[in-house]
């Protein structure tokens, strides 16, 4: 399915009445918090929205969010993809009593009168998909450093073997020692 650019102005008080769907293609650039955590901001988000109401008549914001991102591997500092799928579903309240209110399994979000931002409700569920730490999944990406260091240490370690072993050797509370038996004056 091919997907529409991200229209400008979005009536979202509109949309829930109308029981609307979004299903657009969100640039990665528009979402200035969330590249502040990539690497790149080039890519778009698949925007797949429902505006509708639950059984109760209360309005749920529901839909799925896909994109590619580029990040910084934190294991050996190169860059890497990932691919996040948000899937949301929101119950919509109107103040922050009704927002206490929900169960804990359920999700809110409060709707000002003037409606949602939906740019900000889209980037804050991408913020939360992001891994704390994005790590590749192989264990070893960081060979190539590990060869690096590996390659300097060997050089400098040449001839110096006496005093790397001197060093491992050496106790660094030895000196908490020397205190402990020293008289109190």
């Amino acid at each position: 399915m091919s997907l529409g650019p991200f229209p400008e102005q979005i009536d979202t008080i509109k949309l829930f009445a109308r029981n609307g769907i979004l299903a657009a293609a969100l640039p990665l650039a528009k979402l200035q918090r969330l590249t502040d955590s990539l690497h790149d901001d080039s890519g778009v988000v698949a925007v797949n929205l429902l505006f509708g109401t639950d059984e109760d008549k209360k309005r749920v914001l529901t839909g799925t969010l896909d994109t590619t991102v580029k990040v910084l591997c934190q294991r050996c500092l190169q860059e890497m993809t990932l691919e996040l799928h948000c899937s949301l579903r929101l119950k919509v309240c109107s103040n922050e009593q009704e927002l206490y209110d929900l169960p804990e399994t359920e999700d809110g979000i409060i709707m000002e009168e003037e409606g949602l931002n939906i740019l900000e409700v889209i980037e804050d569920e991408l913020i939360l998909s992001l891994p704390l730490v994005p790590v590749h999944a192989d264990v070893n990406c960081s060979a190539f450093l590990n060869a690096l260091t590996q390659a300097e240490t060997g050089t400098q370690g040449k001839g110096n073997s006496t005093d790397d072993k001197q060093r491992e050797k050496q106790n660094p509370f030895a000196v908490l020692a020397t205190l402990k038996d020293k008289p109190k004056d």
